[in-house]
């Protein structure tokens, strides 16, 4: 499960170093966000990825999307343009039926979820391999309330 703040593409060695310092000085508060609803990307008509909704989104979530685009414009990385959509990704369908995966979105489209809480974020790369994509945990943030000034 997992939520994407940003996506950055190849990144050289020397700017992810940099985009690790900036997420490293990101400050925010715990907070949480509702899970509600399930529904599905399609990949071609068939569905490539269940998702599960985080209500009408939250404002610290969006702030701390914003401070994540942020740290990677200052470590020269152009952050995705696409709009955003947050969602929290719950499994990919490859080899599913896509008859089983609309079943289960229909079933489960107003599901409550009850409230995640959110307490710290993350930086992962991902490495192709014969068997699908490895993923490795780079840094960890850990919530920590902005100073006051």
């Amino acid at each position: 499960m997992h939520l994407t703040l940003g996506f950055f593409g190849n990144v050289d060695p020397g700017r992810e170093e940099k985009l690790r310092e900036r997420l490293e000085q990101i400050e925010f508060g715990s907070f949480f966000l509702p899970l509600s609803g399930v529904g599905s990307f399609k990949s071609r008509g068939a569905p490539s990825v269940i998702w599960i909704g985080v209500g009408q989104g939250h404002p610290h979530l969006f702030q701390l999307h914003k401070q994540v685009s942020e740290a990677a414009l200052a470590a020269n990385i152009e952050p995705d343009l696409r709009p955003w959509h947050p969602h929290i990704t719950l499994a990919r369908c490859r080899g599913a039926s896509a008859q089983a995966v609309r079943k289960f979105v229909r079933e489960n489209e107003k599901l409550d979820g009850g409230l995640f809480p959110v307490d710290h974020f993350a930086l992962y790369s991902s490495r192709l391999s014969s068997a699908g994509s490895v993923y490795n945990s780079e840094l960890i943030v850990r919530c920590r309330a902005p100073r006051s000034t």
